[in-house]
Formats: structure tokens, sequence, C-alpha cells
């Protein structure tokens, strides 16, 4: 009943006469044509999923984030090998793990003693070296970051 037409196209031929039945190779080709889109659509996001993460990634490694609280400032080391380093105002520091995903930066801080790790992501879409934004956080109040280029000494 079915007859492989080339070209990617299913041609259905009706047994009767063996004549090619023109609704049913259109018909055929709805499904087919169907897929095609669906996964062309998919691999364009994959794509476009790259691309997000390539940005973000050179816009994070070997540079800096500097943020401003209401306890002061601090700055985040990213080093290109994956690892961070957090040193506070105060003195305080920390070190990590730092990762990306298609929109986000996100870092882990190690492990204190009686705390156990922690993950938390920063939505870099659009965001270029140089740019200073605010946010609320209701723990912190007010937070200004700003993406600094390079390892700049306090």
């Amino acid at each position: 009943m079915s007859i492989y037409g080339g070209n990617g196209t299913l041609m259905l031929c009706a047994r009767q006469n063996l004549g090619l039945n023109m609704y049913s190779t259109l018909k055929a080709r709805k499904p087919i044509s169907l897929i095609a889109i669906i996964l062309m659509f998919f691999c364009m996001n994959a794509g476009a999923s790259d691309l997000g993460v390539e940005k973000i990634q050179t816009l994070i490694s070997g540079n800096a984030l500097k943020i401003t609280n209401r306890f002061g400032a601090s700055i985040i080391y990213f080093d290109p090998d994956g690892s961070f380093e957090h040193l506070a105002e105060q003195g305080q520091t920390s070190k990590g793990k730092w990762r990306v995903t298609t929109d986000s930066m996100c870092v882990t801080i190690f492990a204190q003693p009686n705390d156990p790790p922690k993950e938390y992501c920063l939505n870099l879409i659009n965001r270029k070296l140089g740019e200073s934004w605010t946010e609320q956080d209701a723990r912190n109040g007010e937070l200004k970051r700003t993406l600094l280029k390079g390892h700049p000494a306090w």
C-alpha cells in the first residue's frame, strides 16, 4: 500500500489501480513536514542555549563581580578553571566553584563547618562588563552589582 517516493516523501498508492493518489501523498507529507519543523525548532533552540552559555562563560571567566549591600562591599574573582574566591571589605573570605547555565552564573560555596554547601545563581542574560545594576534582597536590602574586567585590587 505504500511506496517510498524518494527525497524524504512517502507516497501512498491505492491497491486497486496502483495509480498515484495525490490526496494520500499530501496527507503523508504533512506529518513528515511537521516533524522536520519541530526538529528544526529544537536544533535552533539548542544552538541558542549553547550561545547563551558561551556568552556568560566569556563574561565571567577571568573577571570579577563587585557586590555592595548594607554590610559593605565584596568582590568575587572568577578563575577560568571554574573556581572562585570571595573577599569582603571586613576581611571575610570564602572559596568555591562556579558554573554557567543558559542564562545564569551559579556559585557553590565550599562547605564550612556545620554548614552544607549552598548554590546561588544570578541571571546574567544581556549583561556586559562594566555594567552596574541594583536589586532588592529580602535579607540584605539593596544590592548593587558591577561586572569588572580582570581581577582588580581593592
